[in-house]
Order: C-alpha cells, then structure tokens, then sequence
C-alpha cells in the first residue's frame, strides 16, 4: 500500500536526517519504526504525512507517487492518518465530540454521517463515555484515545501512531494495546515507539533506524533475537526474549502466553 523508494531528506542547515530510506509497508500489517532518539524516526513519519517533502526519492501509495499539491495531499490524508505523540497537537475543540468530528465538518460532510463515524470511532477506543466531556478535562491517556477516534472518523486505510503509549501508567498502557490490536485487524499500523516491550508484542514486522538510515528489518522475533545489532543501535531488548535466553524456554509473544506456559511447566 505504501512503499518508499531511496528516500532522503536534508534539514535546513544541511544535516542529513534521513538516507536511502526503503520500505515496503506491506511486509506485515502491524509494522513497528524503532531506533534510539535522534535516529529520524519523527521526520520518517512526516515525509510519510507529506508534511515534509523528501530532497530525493519518493513515497508510493496504492502504486502512485505522492504529490504534494493541496487537492492530492487532501485526498491522501483521508487514506492516510497520524496520531502524533503528544495529543494536544490534535485536539482543538473544547467537547470531544465536536473534536472528533472536525475533520468531516471541514469536509462538508452531512450531520447524520458524522454523528454515525463518531460514536463508530469512540467506540472503537472505548471513549464513548468521554463524547460530551470538555477536552480540557481529560486526562492524558483519554486525549490519546480521542486524538485516535478523531483519526478514525476518516475511516482511513492507514494509521501512523507516534509513541502510542508514552506517557501512560500501566493500566492505561495495556488498554492502548488492546486498541491497537483491535484496529489492526482491519487497517494498516505503523507505529514508532521506545517501548520494546511493546513493539515486540503488538508488531508483526520491524524497521530499524540508525543515524537517518535503516540498519535492519525482518519480522519482529527474528529482528529482536539480534543482539548485537539492538545494541549498536542503542535499543534494548524485551524482557521476554531475554528470559529465553537466559532460562532456555521458549520464546513467547507476551506476559500471558509466559505465565500459561511456565504454568503448564510446573504442573508436569
């Protein structure tokens, strides 16, 4: 669905952010962006938005190159959607549901439809509850979950989410996990993140960044079971993939399957 092609891109005072980049976006449906701060993973997902646009390369969407005029970016971001890190970017309303629905009003769309992709998209995030809440009341992980349904309304085919659970407490973060595997059921994800932990769990397919260039990909287990290339990109492992190593069991995808199997173990 997206591909990106020998992208690079340059900030103003000439330092190379990104080089050679190449992607191929349809290699799983969850795809996780990882790689230490610095390591262009923020600028990677504007080029991707056509918030910047790359000095060389390019960015192939259902096989067209994107342009960057006003009409074909517009008619793009209804395919394509982000969720930046911090969701105060992307809420401008003071009632969630005149937040959410701001997008299609921009649009012209008619008031019944936009009440119907509203209430679709807070469900979906389990912020249903929040729709005639005042924004300014809300907590950080409920601004997460809006800044997501205000994305959704567009019911794009594509969904970046930039630090997902950054910022979160625990309960918060394993919620944000079940609506991420719910939303990947039926669209494509890419999402940048620091949590290992996280990415190792929910993603099916990993880029990683080093220094502007990518330095490896593969499928999540076999990218997390490189040591040497998680450390020289200064990125640690996820706590189950060391517990294998060091106990010998075998490798499981998440807290439960380890307890069921540990627990199967033990009954033997």
């Amino acid at each position: 669905m997206i591909k990106i092609n020998s992208l690079e891109y340059k900030y103003q005072d000439g330092t190379v952010a990104l080089k050679d980049i190449n992607l191929d976006l349809e290699k799983g449906n969850i795809i996780g962006i990882i790689g230490a701060n610095g390591s262009g993973k923020s600028t990677l997902f504007l080029n991707i938005m056509g918030i910047l646009k790359p000095l060389k390369g390019n960015i192939e969407f259902q096989g067209k190159k994107l342009k960057y005029d006003k009409k074909s970016l517009r008619q793009y971001r209804k395919e394509v959607g982000m969720v930046f890190q911090d969701p105060e970017k992307q809420i401008f309303y003071s009632r969630v549901e005149d937040d959410v629905a701001f997008s299609l009003r921009n649009l012209n769309y008619k008031e019944d439809e936009i009440k119907k992709r509203v209430k679709r998209s807070l469900d979906k995030v389990g912020a249903i509850k929040l729709r005639d809440k005042a924004t300014h009341f809300l907590s950080y992980g409920e601004k997460k979950r809006v800044a997501i349904a205000g994305n959704l309304v567009m019911e794009n085919k594509v969904l970046l989410l930039d630090e997902p659970t950054s910022g979160l407490d625990p309960k918060m973060t394993r919620e944000m996990k079940n609506i991420i595997k719910d939303l990947g059921k039926d669209k494509k994800l890419i999402i940048s993140s620091h949590d290992m932990d996280f990415i190792y769990e929910i993603c099916d397919y990993i880029y990683v960044l080093k220094e502007g260039e990518i330095v490896g990909y593969g499928p999540t287990v076999e990218i997390f079971k490189r040591k040497e290339l998680l450390e020289k990109s200064l990125l640690d492992r996820p706590w189950l993939v060391k517990v294998h190593e060091i106990l010998e069991i075998p490798l499981y995808r998440n807290e439960e399957e380890f307890i069921k199997g540990i627990r199967k173990d033990l009954n033997r």
